[in-house]
This record gives C-alpha cells, sequence and structure tokens, in this order.
C-alpha cells in the first residue's frame, strides 16, 4: 500500500537528511520571537457567531492598516505573582495560559475598553464589571492594580485557548501568540484609544472574508485562516465547548513561496509546506511554486522535480510529477532523495492536497525518456508500484483524484 504521510510525518524524515552543502539558498536564520496574546471576542448575532475586530494605525510597526482582533505583547507585570493573584483561574489553567489571558484581558481594556472583569464582593459580588467600572479606570496606568483597589477580579477563567501561531520565518518582526477566545461582556460597548486601532466593527467571519476578497477588509494570514475556522461555529457557546479542554485546536508556522511571482503562504497541512520546507527551511520566500514542466525544478543541489503533462487515469486530469537525484561529485558522498510531495492540482492554484493526490512515482514512457536523456538517476524511497492483474485496480478518492494501489481489488 502506497504511504500517505502528512506534511508533519514528511519534514522530520526530510529534514536531517539534507546537508547544508545541499541548499539552493544561503541560510538565513529566522529572528527570535517575542510573547504576545490575542483575544477574540465573540456575541451570537441574528446570523450566527460575530467577532469584534478592530483596524490597526496605518502607521503601526506590524500589520499596519490591517483589521486584527485585540492583543499585544506581553509583559512583565502579566507574567508577575501579584497579578495572577488578582485573577480569577480554572483549575487546569497553568501559569503560562493565565498570564496569556491576562495580557489579553489588559490589551482589549487599553485599545477598546473592554473589561474582563468581575466584582469580588459586595452587593454586585460576581457581576462582571460595568461602564462607570471602566470610566474609572485609566488605560494608561497599571492595569491590574486599579481593578484590584475597585475591588474587581480579573475573569482570566473565561479566556479560552483557540490557537497558537508563530510568525513566519521571513519576518522580520516575529511573535508568538496564542488566539485566545471569550465571551463578549454584556452592556459594553467597544471605544477604540484612537491611538493604535481605530473603528471597532463587529463582524460575521463570512462578511469579513468576503469583504476581504473584495480589497475592503485588509487581514494577515493568520486572521484570515482563524476566521476560515471560526466560521464553521454555529454559536458563541459551540466556540467555547470546542476549547474547554485546554489545547489548542491547531497550532501553525505557516511558510511562504512564490506564486504567479507573489507571496503564497501555508499550513502545515497545506501540500506545498514540504516543499517549502525541504528548499527554504530558513523560510526565504524565493521559491517558486508553479507547475513547471517545461524544465526541472531544483529543489536542492541534488535533487530535481520534473513534471510531464500528461494526465491519465493513473493521475487524475493533474500532471506527474516525478523527483530523481543527479549523480553527485565524485568528492561528494551520495545522498539519497524521497519523493517529495505535489505542489499543485490541474487548475494550477495551489491547494490543500494530500501528497500523493495525483502523483505516481513510475514515469510514464515519454517521462521516462527525458529522464534517460538527461542522465537522470530515479529517487529511492516508499513508491507506489504499479500491476497488471486482478491484485491492480484504480483508487477514486473523493471523486476526482486518481492514484493507484498495489493489492487494491476493483
Amino acid at each position: 500500500m502506497c504511504p500517505r504521510p502528512t506534511a508533519q510525518a514528511v519534514l522530520p524524515i526530510m529534514q536531517p537528511m539534507t546537508r547544508p552543502s545541499q541548499l539552493l539558498h544561503p541560510p538565513h536564520p529566522p529572528v527570535p520571537t517575542l510573547p504576545a496574546a490575542t483575544v477574540l471576542l465573540l456575541r451570537d448575532g441574528a446570523q450566527g457567531v460575530e467577532v469584534l475586530m478592530t483596524r490597526r494605525s496605518p502607521r503601526a510597526s506590524f500589520a499596519p492598516g490591517a483589521y486584527v482582533f485585540p492583543g499585544g505583547g506581553i509583559d512583565a507585570l502579566d507574567a508577575s505573582p501579584e497579578t495572577h493573584a488578582a485573577a480569577d483561574r480554572r483549575p487546569a489553567q497553568d501559569d503560562l495560559h493565565l498570564t496569556q489571558a491576562i495580557a489579553a484581558i489588559r490589551e482589549s481594556f487599553e485599545e477598546l475598553g473592554i473589561l474582563l472583569a468581575r466584582h469580588a464582593d459586595g452587593p454586585r459580588k460576581g457581576g462582571m464589571a460595568d461602564a462607570h467600572d471602566i470610566a474609572a479606570i485609566d488605560r494608561h496606568q497599571p492595569f491590574a492594580a486599579q481593578c484590584q483597589a475597585r475591588g474587581l477580579r480579573l475573569a482570566a477563567d473565561s479566556v479560552y485557548l483557540l490557537a497558537h501561531w508563530t510568525g513566519d520565518r521571513d519576518l522580520p518582526r516575529r511573535f508568538e501568540v496564542p488566539f485566545l477566545v471569550a465571551r463578549m461582556p454584556e452592556g459594553q460597548t467597544p471605544v477604540a484609544d484612537e491611538t493604535e486601532q481605530f473603528e471597532p466593527v463587529w463582524v460575521r467571519p463570512a462578511d469579513a472574508l468576503a469583504r476581504h476578497e473584495a480589497g475592503q477588509f485588509f487581514m494577515i494570514f493568520p486572521t484570515i485562516r482563524t476566521l476560515q475556522r471560526l466560521a464553521k461555529f454555529v454559536s458563541t457557546q459551540a466556540v467555547l465547548d470546542a476549547v474547554a479542554h485546554e489545547q489548542p485546536l491547531w497550532m501553525s508556522c505557516p511558510r511562504a513561496g512564490l506564486l504567479g511571482g507573489k507571496e503564497a503562504r501555508y499550513m502545515e497541512d497545506e501540500t506545498p509546506f514540504g516543499e517549502l520546507a525541504l528548499v527554504c527551511p530558513d523560510g526565504q520566500i524565493v521559491h517558486p511554486l508553479d507547475w513547471q514542466t517545461e524544465r526541472p525544478v531544483p529543489l536542492l543541489r541534488n535533487v530535481q522535480r520534473l513534471t510531464a503533462p500528461n494526465p491519465g487515469v493513473m493521475t487524475g486530469p493533474a500532471p506527474t510529477a516525478t523527483w530523481w537525484a543527479t549523480p553527485p561529485p565524485v568528492s561528494s558522498p551520495s545522498i539519497p532523495a524521497r519523493p517529495m510531495p505535489s505542489t499543485s492540482t490541474s487548475s494550477g492554484a495551489l491547494r490543500g492536497r494530500h501528497p500523493h493526490d495525483r502523483v505516481h512515482p513510475l514515469a510514464p514512457r515519454p517521462l521516462a525518456r527525458q529522464q534517460a536523456a538527461a542522465g537522470a538517476v530515479r529517487a529511492g524511497g516508499p513508491r507506489c508500484t504499479a500491476h497488471s492483474g486482478p491484485a491492480f485496480g484504480p483508487h477514486r478518492a473523493r471523486g476526482q483524484r486518481v492514484h493507484a494501489r498495489p493489492g487494491a481489488t476493483k
């Protein structure tokens, strides 16, 4: 049976085999990440879940002019024992997650005047902060101490971890950011600080995505992918139920390549990620991902990909991609190569497909002749083997992709 590795499964195999001398591009170690936190404040609207977003300043050092969720860097006070003691926490909420929740609560107050805190005692014990509390707290002064002075405890126990994003390796400033979720407190109204954030807006995830596609609502990659996943939930409670186990629904440090001459980013579960990790392990945005059938595409100094435009029953409507290792110089030891994931679909647009969809490492005769003429050496490693006879039959996956599995029955 053909192996079907995911991107996560491919990378641990590929990376140790890649010698630095075989890389096409000079190393460019990514800059260290900085800790930050952001929170998606949710409410139920007439047509489903709505999320609070705001526009960043056009002069911001990171993502200027983008629509984002409130958030920012984690500071020392967020992690201090005194601040932790001023917050309510869940039994399974560890110190790190508590610090992140506190930072998100503080940032949402400083940027939008939303206060996730509740009264600790008195006639309003357990009640959420209201407009009078918000008006009495200075956004520019130490946050937790002011809340304590008003008898408020930070409602960190109402903030849950949705996802975890690490800034792309190519960025000059990179952040390690948990994306948190919380229900919007009733009776509060977002008011932007008009310095870092502007124009707070409640929006359905699907509407935000549609407006972004129309060029009216600029967002960056992690925001887009988060909204795509959030759009699948029917209510705020459904989101909170999904994250109650204290683990992120996904974790990602995206990679980018060039598609049609423009930057295109991908997550770990998308097919191009594996090839980008091989060619540009440090995240350089230099590798073209467009299907190229006229000439081989170098992946390493000793590995190339040749794509032949020969759709058929074995590959479906897409081209066939074959990887091979070129003979290394006499002075260098031979480095085995393995077939890598496909990076395209028949339309030419990159999609999140399975690595073995529409890829058959056994080259048809025209492709085999091209390889022979080039003096290529076929790559070793796991491969699908086609057989004639009753043990072989094409296996159709999800209606449109065809690949062969030895031993499959018709």
